[in-house]
């Protein structure tokens, strides 16, 4: 089990969701990965990637924690994505650590389910050609 987790919840506002999020991504695009939050002003979401893998992050839990889910190519039969922690654990913070273990525990799930990772964040965009008028990079 991850050490950097936690198992509650606490109900935030949407602008103080955003601001936490926006705070935690920044973290991560300092250790350099890029990272976008979502345009929308009734949800906290975001995206981190390294230029090969993509990280959904959500803030529903905060200041418990963030759920991550790996992002890989949508089909049927497994869906767009998988999460990277068992049901009820949240990470505490974000950086490229907490990234390359979700990566890491997200392609072990999609291995045992059958689904296709992404080549690049190239690749992701032409499967999602929508994907700046729903975020912006921070």
């Amino acid at each position: 089990m991850p050490k950097n987790i936690s198992k509650k919840g606490k109900n935030m506002t949407i602008l103080e969701e955003k601001e936490a999020l926006k705070k935690e991504l920044l973290k991560a695009k300092s250790e350099g990965l890029r990272v976008f939050i979502n345009k929308s002003p009734d949800y906290a979401y975001g995206l981190m990637t390294d230029g090969i893998s993509m990280i959904y992050v959500d803030i529903t839990n905060y200041p418990y924690g963030f759920t991550t889910s790996l992002e890989y190519v949508p089909n049927k039969a497994t869906g767009s994505g998988c999460h990277t922690l068992d049901h009820g654990y949240y990470y505490k913070e974000l950086n490229k650590g907490i990234f390359l273990e979700a990566v890491n525990a997200g392609k072990k799930r999609a291995f045992v389910y059958g689904a296709e990772c992404y080549k690049s964040f190239e690749h992701y965009l032409k499967r999602h050609p929508d994907f700046y008028r729903f975020y912006r990079e921070l």
